[in-house]
């Protein structure tokens, strides 16, 4: 059957979200944890979806399936708190997982299509790694604050997200370079390196709630254009 690869792709992305979604809640209601902490353990953890991609889907049209889906399944939740876990409480967050889905659909589809799915899992691990950690050093560490366009950052947070993603940069392109062959014009070190850099520098001037949107989008835009 042609498609039963792509088939069991998207059975096994609702189950791996899902189950992230369960630990969460099982871990806020468990342990009395607020919604801040679970939503950066969801935030965290989807985006580790890119490690099933060698083993699963094989047309761009499929494996951008299950993240549209959650577009709508993540809207409903903001409005109705569906999913109490990864919802603030006052809505601080706004669109944040709406944006979340929206991008992975945009970048798995894009960069399937043109064969570079590698680009697009990169992006998506600078905003699930990179800024989703970055948020809970500054909230931890962040003692030296700045403002841009209303939103208050932090020294602390952006190193934490340069840092992370440079590793997470480093993971993604190893990961895919053992299943794919992967043509790099760039060493990995400095690839990883400079889409951190630009990485950090967008979520720095991200207005409040919009990362989500132009920390993977934009930071795969610009390595499509180095690599």
């Amino acid at each position: 059957m042609e498609y039963l690869r792509d088939i069991l792709g998207i059975i096994a992305t609702f189950v791996f979200v899902f189950l992230v979604i369960g630990i969460a809640e099982l871990l806020r209601k468990r342990f009395n944890l607020s919604s801040d902490f679970t939503r950066k353990v969801i935030h965290v953890g989807v985006g580790n979806w890119i490690f099933l991609w060698p083993f699963t889907f094989q047309y761009w049209y499929t494996v951008c399936i299950p993240p549209a889906v959650f577009i709508a399944l993540n809207y409903v939740s903001y409005r109705k708190e569906v999913f109490k876990a990864m919802e603030r409480k006052e809505k601080a967050g706004g669109l944040g997982t709406v944006y979340y889905a929206f991008s992975l659909t945009v970048l798995s589809a894009a960069f399937w299509y043109v064969g570079e799915a590698w680009i697009a899992a990169l992006g998506m691990m600078l905003m699930a790694w990179a800024d989703g950690l970055a948020d809970v050093i500054g909230r931890r560490y962040g003692s030296h604050r700045y403002s841009v366009f209303s939103s208050v950052k932090s020294i602390e947070g952006s190193t934490g997200f340069f840092i992370i993603g440079i590793l997470s940069s480093i993971v993604t392109i190893l990961f895919f370079t053992s299943f794919w062959n992967l043509v790099l014009r760039q060493s990995i070190f400095l690839i990883a390196v400079l889409i951190s850099g630009f990485g950090t520098l967008i979520e720095a001037l991200s207005p409040r709630g919009t990362d989500n949107l132009t920390v993977p989008i934009l930071s795969s835009v610009l390595l499509a254009l180095i690599v």
